[in-house]
């Protein structure tokens, strides 16, 4: 009984451990992304361009975290051309440029549009962000006019589409 109860536990381990990606950190604390772990890659085209304005900034209007501070400093996703994004607070936006830059992989995503439809592919730390491990996450949604719905960690989130001067006024 007890060599199958340790069995199952080191097959779980085993299993969680294969999920999971192991990085590297710099010198200042940052994890080092190898770029190849992602596997969207399709760059905009001008069919996608009538869904996904690159020239925008889609701020999150619903998740199951409302609340007055989410209201006050909303998640902001900015797509970019060749198949990345950034999502950031609005609090923290203009912050960590010179990380993105070091470090793209990890203030960044990937992400893919077929139609209508939209996948984006982000890391995130497997548990409480101080770990070496992270999990890859591709979550799905859809582009109804100036709306994102997507679906992520199981939670229903809802981005709609602004220009730069009417959040940042």
């Amino acid at each position: 009984m007890m060599k199958n109860s340790v069995t199952i536990l080191l097959s779980i381990l085993l299993v969680s451990c294969f999920s999971t990606h192991r990085f590297k950190r710099d010198n200042d604390g940052f994890p080092i992304i190898d770029m190849s772990l992602f596997t969207l890659d399709k760059k905009m085209n001008l069919d996608n361009s009538r869904f996904l304005d690159t020239t925008a900034l889609y701020v999150e209007l619903v998740s199951k975290f409302s609340s007055d501070y989410i209201k006050e400093n909303p998640m902001i996703l900015m797509f970019h051309n060749d198949g990345f994004f950034v999502e950031r607070s609005k609090k923290y936006f203009f912050n960590f440029i010179e990380e993105e830059e070091k470090y793209p992989g990890y203030y960044k995503g990937r992400f893919s549009l077929e139609e209508n439809k939209i996948k984006m592919e982000s890391f995130y730390p497997s548990t409480d962000g101080k770990t070496n491990r992270y999990k890859k996450v591709i979550s799905d949604g859809e582009i109804h006019g100036d709306t994102i719905s997507i679906e992520i960690f199981k939670s229903q989130h809802k981005y709609i589409k602004r220009s730069y001067e009417d959040v940042f006024k």
